[in-house]
């Protein structure tokens, strides 16, 4: 008997029928693929019925069935790796394959032997789903037992010599018989377990598999309404960006409209002569007031008013010039703070301060030329 072991997938060679009984006898040979180089080898040992198995160390690529073994038994094989804190890092188990051991005529001792915790043990009782794989195997193993029967009777006739050795030979053959009996029997349970085990492998990948169509459906939904709302977001960016664009355009050319004195208003400025004709002139080229004459005829010396008070009754060149300075400095700190949604409210505040500005300095000019005549 031999086994080959490629990654997770274990054959059995071979196959034959070995006895208990045997110390260092039953070495089986086992080859293993290069996906196993620099693991820790161990064979797993479990007789049917078992809840818990051997480990069996494999030295030199070669394993030996303990003498005390007898019956229908599982073999599979675990490979691992552990770091500086014997810790696994890499592991390898293969299936679990159905082999029959049948009882020797030897002495039949129990040894002790290293149980592997029930954690990895109920790793590998959840893949006896394989266990199609086991029926076929059993159902060759009966094969062969039964030519084994058959082989026996042959002896059994020949050995006519002695009665004692026929009866001998009888008996095990009967034996032998009522064993492979057994066999079949659990094989047969075995395949009808199987079968119901696949069947209900397929009816959870069904299950699985529609469950996944519809977690793929809710992922495209889920993708489609974000390409949708990322575009909506691009639109709302774009829009932004373009009123962001109009409101700074608006306000270099309101700034430079202000520095190129659009908004400042028309200063008119009278003129009189000496016999009391006033006409006006303006810096903005609009239509002047109609000349007229304030004097009329000479009247009485009248009584010598109060002295006009600077500041009050009349602005020197220079307080003018400040009150100017004032109102622009003013108007483009209005600018400064604009947002778009109080463009029309500042637009209205500079035009105004502006007007009201050239009502004063026309104001000022009057009360200076009525303080010189």
């Amino acid at each position: 008997m031999n086994f080959k072991i490629d990654k997770d997938k274990l054959e059995i060679t071979e196959p034959r029928i070995i006895n208990s009984g045997s110390i260092a006898y039953y070495s089986v040979d086992c080859e293993f693929d290069d996906s196993w180089n620099g693991l820790t080898k161990k064979a797993v040992l479990i007789k049917k019925g078992d809840s818990q198995g051997t480990q069996i160390a494999v030295i030199g690529n070669q394993i030996y069935i303990d003498k005390s073994c007898y019956g229908d038994y599982y073999i599979g094989f675990v490979g691992y790796m552990l770091n500086n804190d014997n810790q696994k890092t890499l592991q390898i188990s293969t299936e679990l394959k159905g082999f029959y051991i049948q009882k020797g005529a030897g002495e039949i001792q129990v040894v002790e032997t290293e149980v592997p915790p029930i954690s990895e043990w109920e790793i590998y009782i959840t893949q006896l789903v394989n266990i199609s794989d086991i029926a076929n195997t059993k159902i060759q193993e009966i094969s062969n037992l039964e030519q084994s029967i058959e082989d026996a009777e042959r002896d059994r006739s020949r050995a006519e010599q002695g009665r004692e050795d026929e009866e001998q030979k009888r008996i095990s053959a009967e034996t032998t018989r009522a064993e492979n009996e057994t066999s079949r029997n659990s094989a047969e349970e075995s395949r009808a377990s199987a079968e119901q085990t696949r069947r209900t492998n397929e009816s959870n990948r069904i299950v699985n598999e529609n469950g996944r169509i519809e977690a793929e459906n809710n992922r495209k939904n889920a993708e489609t309404s974000r390409n949708s709302t990322e575009t909506q977001r691009q639109s709302n960016e774009t829009a932004r960006q373009t009123a962001e664009n109009a409101r700074e355009d608006y306000i270099t050319a309101l700034r430079q409209s202000i520095e190129n004195g659009d908004f400042d208003g028309a200063t008119f400025i009278p003129h009189l002569d000496e016999n009391g004709n006033l006409s006006w002139s303006n810096n903005k080229e609009l239509d002047n007031p109609p000349t007229i004459n304030i004097m009329g005829p000479q009247g009485p010396q009248g009584e010598t008013g109060p002295k006009p008070v600077a500041g009050t009754d009349y602005y020197t060149q220079k307080e003018k010039e400040n009150f100017a300075a004032q109102v622009i400095a003013e108007s483009k700190t209005e600018i400064d703070n604009f947002t778009s949604d109080k463009k029309d409210e500042i637009t209205d505040l500079a035009t105004d301060k502006l007007k009201e500005l050239s009502a004063v300095n026309t104001l000022k000019i009057i009360s200076e030329e009525a303080i010189d005549i």
